[in-house]
This record gives structure tokens, C-alpha cells and sequence, in this order.
């Protein structure tokens, strides 16, 4: 489902050249809940923009689905970001200018869906959200933003949802409440979950967890 063979990613600033990815190869199954976890610093986000196609590596190659990805246009990208992929991100990114069930259609209107209204009022009532569908981003709290941002991740019924720190702007208890809804999403519909975390006691119930120290990935575990 994904796969990553020696993937090397270095960045400029100012007059310094700094690697933040060392030759990292790794394989998640379709339909696996994996984790990424490491320091800050080590390269995870780095690492899931690579394999998401958000960024592109200096060396190596991307596979999804069978698929080598590394060197499609952003043309070739965008259907599979919007079809194949979805996001979930700390910071919402919601279109302020836009309602909640508005953010939630989004993707599906892209991809011209008939059925996106109604696929969007189903997921807003699953995660309990129906009263809010009319509200602006800055109307609702943080926790009512992400659940709306999961709801967008998934209405398009992708087969890879990539999420980063997904609860890092949320407390504790909205925090704990968003990681069981995606969960409880990813066994449902059998989707491939890869994220970067901190939370140890989540990272525990991933079926697999890569340990990133300084760009290189020093292990991986297997449940």
C-alpha cells in the first residue's frame, strides 16, 4: 500500500546545507493503523509529506498502491490527493469562508460527486455535528473544527488518510475523543492509517510504529 525505498530529503538554510532524512525505506500494509514517532526535530513530518506527495525527495522513491509517485506532476498529483488521500493536520486548515458541511463537500464537489451534500450531513451526524453544520470555523471550538476536518479527510472514502499530530492544538479530553473517532473510522471502512505522534499510549495500539532518531529510522514494530 505504502512503500518508501531509501528516501533522502535535505533542506538549505541560509548558507547551510542540513539532511533531515537519511535513507529511509519502510512498507504499510493496506487497511494498518501505523505510527511514526520520534523527537523533534527527527524528520517525521518531513517524512509524511514525502510519502504523501506534499514534497518531493532529493533521492529515492515513493509507492502507492504499486504506484511510484516521486516523480508524477502536480497534475497527475492532485486526483490521487483528493481521491486516494486524505489529511488530517494539528492546525485544521478549514476555509474560513466557508461552513462547516461547505469544508466537509469540498473534496467530494472536486471530484464531482452527486451525492456530496448528503455524504457530508451523514458523517457531520456521526461525529455530532448536524446542529453546527451552518457554522463558520470561528464559531466552532477546536475539537468541533478537527471532527470536521476528519469528516472532510474521509467523504471521499479514501484508501490512505496521512495525519499530523492530529491533537496537538487540543486538550487533553477533546484530544482523546478525536483519536478514538478516527480510529473507530479506519477499522470501519478498512482504511490505511499513517500518523505522526507523541502519544505513546496510541502509539501502543498502531499495528506498527516507526522510531525516526536524527533522519534515519532506527526500527520498526510490529504488533
Amino acid at each position: 500500500m505504502i512503500e518508501s525505498y531509501q528516501l533522502n530529503k535535505s533542506y538549505t538554510i541560509d548558507d547551510r546545507r542540513i539532511q533531515v532524512l537519511k535513507d529511509v525505506s519502510l512498507r504499510v500494509s493496506a487497511g494498518e493503523f501505523a505510527v511514526i514517532q520520534g523527537s523533534s526535530g527527527s524528520g517525521k513530518s518531513t517524512l509524511l509529506s514525502l510519502l504523501s506527495g506534499l514534497d518531493r525527495p532529493d533521492s529515492g522513491a515513493v509507492r502507492i498502491q504499486e504506484q511510484d509517485i516521486t516523480d508524477l506532476s502536480e497534475d497527475d498529483l492532485a486526483p490521487l490527493r483528493n481521491r486516494t488521500f486524505g489529511f488530517v493536520f494539528q492546525s485544521f486548515y478549514l476555509v474560513p469562508s466557508l461552513s462547516a458541511i461547505e469544508n466537509v463537500m469540498f473534496p467530494a464537489e472536486l471530484s464531482g460527486s452527486p451525492s456530496a451534500t448528503a455524504d457530508a450531513e451523514k458523517l457531520l451526524a456521526r461525529v455530532g455535528l448536524s446542529h453546527r453544520r451552518r457554522n463558520m470555523p470561528h464559531q466552532l471550538s477546536g475539537g468541533e473544527q478537527q471532527r470536521v476536518a476528519i469528516c472532510r479527510a474521509l467523504i471521499n472514502q479514501p484508501a490512505i488518510i496521512f495525519a499530523d499530530e492530529p491533537t496537538g492544538n487540543l486538550d487533553s479530553r477533546s484530544g482523546q475523543a478525536i483519536l478514538e473517532l478516527m480510529l473507530e473510522f479506519q477499522q470501519e471502512f478498512h482504511t490505511t492509517l499513517l500518523m505522526v505522534t507523541h502519544n505513546p499510549d496510541l502509539a501502543r495500539r498502531a499495528d506498527i510504529r516507526f522510531q525516526l532518531t536524527d533522519g534515519r529510522l532506527e526500527n520498526h514494530e510490529r504488533h
